[in-house]
């Protein structure tokens, strides 16, 4: 009776666990480090890119502001085919020299292959003060957070992961964006987690013979 009553609990274990995400694969998503370059890289924009304790924090004292243009991004581990990955990243614009016009911030989700190069982006996604670009209309001097709308895959060939932030500047004029609390989670396959739970059934069993 025992047994079955485990079996039983290990199952709604497994479909639970089954949908539940991993903790966050992003290392200073709330850019408190010393250095931003400590765990992101800086890609264009070194000079119009800062973080730092600027006052408004959506998460612990600093957050990244960049202005003109220029991204970050941050690598991180994924299966070819395997997993569903989703991402939150909070969003500000300031009341002043805020993103408009041929100005945008972007956020992206991409896949990248064994040799470094780009293969798709799973999600995209674009934000000012006035729509420029086609980018989604923002408030100005309030946290929005975005969120994926989906859990995507990695790409066939997908090496690993990477998340970008940043602002966009068609020549336009200047602007500025911030970004704090990015968070990155992975779904397991339900598979993988089905094997956590056959072994664990396994060694339920051989206890139970060994006693016997």
């Amino acid at each position: 009776m025992k047994f079955r009553v485990l079996i039983g609990m290990l199952v709604v274990g497994l479909a639970v666990s089954a949908s539940v995400a991993m903790g966050n694969l992003i290392t200073d998503g709330s850019f408190e480090a010393a250095s931003i370059t400590g765990a992101w890289t800086i890609d264009g924009g070194t000079g119009y890119t800062h973080a730092k304790d600027w006052g408004w924090a959506h998460d612990g004292n600093n957050m990244v502001g960049m202005w003109w243009w220029g991204n970050i991004y941050q690598d991180f581990s994924a299966t070819a085919g395997s997993g569903e990955y989703g991402a939150s990243i909070a969003t500000f614009l300031p009341g002043e020299d805020y993103a408009s016009g041929g100005v945008y911030g972007f956020i992206q989700l991409q896949w990248v292959n064994s040799s470094g190069d780009w293969l798709e982006n799973a999600w995209q996604y674009s934000f000012s003060s006035d729509g420029a670009a086609g980018s989604q209309v923002h408030a100005l001097n309030s946290w929005i957070v975005v969120n994926t709308p989906d859990e995507y895959t990695p790409h066939a060939d997908a090496a690993y992961g990477r998340i970008i932030v940043g602002i966009n500047n068609n020549g336009s004029g200047g602007g500025r964006v911030y970004y704090d609390s990015v968070t990155l989670n992975v779904i397991p396959e339900p598979a993988a987690v089905a094997l956590l739970g056959i072994g664990g059934l396994m060694a339920v069993a051989l206890r139970r013979k060994t006693r016997k």
